[in-house]
């Protein structure tokens, strides 16, 4: 299978090419497979990319599509009588993450058995990439973002080592990553995580006024988590997201992988996500409920909407439950 490195030489070998007419410089790939793929080099823009060929009957269902830094066109090709989807890189600045994206949704073709399953293979891939390029920053997440994803994936540890909860169910919670109201759901109990990193951890930020809305739920937590996060001292978030590779196993690897694009975060950015380390100082769990100091979206005026406040917890009191009773309550355990 091709690798962004096996693709970078491909392209730098088209880029040798003699030849410097204006027009299409190709390489074809996947050469054992039934899959019409090729590396293709375009002069005189000096643009990259991969193509595919697909017999009409396929290729006219397929749109054109951009993102940023990518650009998917779509062309009839009258000589073959073929669609021709090209995947191009639009923006140079891009270059890194197009290496490994093209690569991916190559190898996802590749595997595919079928021709159709390869178009396919195509589009869902493409949407992949799309929700990180949107998610993420030209450098990655910022040091904010981290932080919060690292809180997040830090409850997905504890409820599948500390409280023995089952993998699959713990990651088929996690929907901070579609943009949901609240960071965790299982049927109708949620919970809401607040990450900090501040001397002062009495204050929260919430986002909108459905976050702490308990309104059709049979339950809202909210888990507040402070850490330190210091350069070359405790644990990195790269070292967080492959412990839980290895806790979800191979099954939930794709899923994960997809989730942690959703969010902005890849393997491409990982060497800068090592110089920060967490060590955890405060886990305190509430309840949300009547008397919780919170803005419910029935009790906005007409016109009001998109309301972000802040929350002293200073005085509140805690739950009585830990995270680990919290996750068994949740999911049950694996036993």
């Amino acid at each position: 299978m091709e690798t962004s490195d096996d693709l970078q030489a491909t392209w730098n070998s088209l880029r040798l090419e003699e030849w410097t007419q204006p027009g299409v410089y190709e390489r074809r790939l996947a050469t054992d497979t039934v899959h019409a793929a090729y590396a293709v080099l375009l002069r005189p823009s000096a643009q990259v990319g991969v193509a595919l060929d697909l017999p009409s009957a396929i290729g006219a269902g397929m749109t054109e599509d951009a993102a940023r830094g990518v650009v998917l066109r779509k062309e009839w090709r009258r000589e073959t009588h073929r669609v021709r989807m090209t995947l191009l890189l639009s923006e140079e600045r891009f270059a890194d993450v197009f290496g490994v994206l093209a690569a991916d949704i190559l190898g996802h073709i590749r595997s595919s058995r079928t021709v159709e399953a390869g178009a396919a293979a195509l589009r869902s891939r493409l949407e992949h990439w799309k929700r990180f390029l949107k998610a993420a920053g030209e450098e990655g997440l910022s040091a904010q973002e981290q932080t919060g994803l690292f809180g997040e994936l830090s409850i997905i540890r504890h409820w599948i080592v500390e409280a023995g909860c089952d993998p699959a169910a713990v990651l088929g919670s996690w929907r901070g990553p579609s943009g949901a109201n609240q960071d965790f759901q299982r049927a109708d109990l949620s919970v809401e995580v607040k990450t900090s990193t501040s001397n002062d951890i009495s204050t929260i930020r919430v986002a909108n006024e459905r976050q702490l809305d308990e309104t059709g739920l049979a339950g809202l937590f909210l888990c507040h988590l402070a850490f330190d996060r210091r350069t070359g001292a405790g644990r990195t978030l790269p070292d967080l997201v492959s412990e839980l590779m290895g806790l979800l196993g191979t099954g939930l690897e794709s899923s994960f992988t997809d989730l942690l694009a959703m969010v902005g975060y890849h393997r491409i950015h990982e060497a800068r996500y090592r110089s920060l380390g967490y060590s955890q100082r405060l886990c305190s769990l509430y309840r949300v409920e009547l008397g919780f100091p919170r803005i419910r979206q029935s009790e906005l005026r007409s016109g009001v909407s998109e309301v972000a406040y802040n929350v002293n917890l200073s005085n509140l009191a805690l739950d009585p439950r830990d995270l680990t009773s919290l996750g068994g309550l949740m999911f049950g355990n694996k036993t």
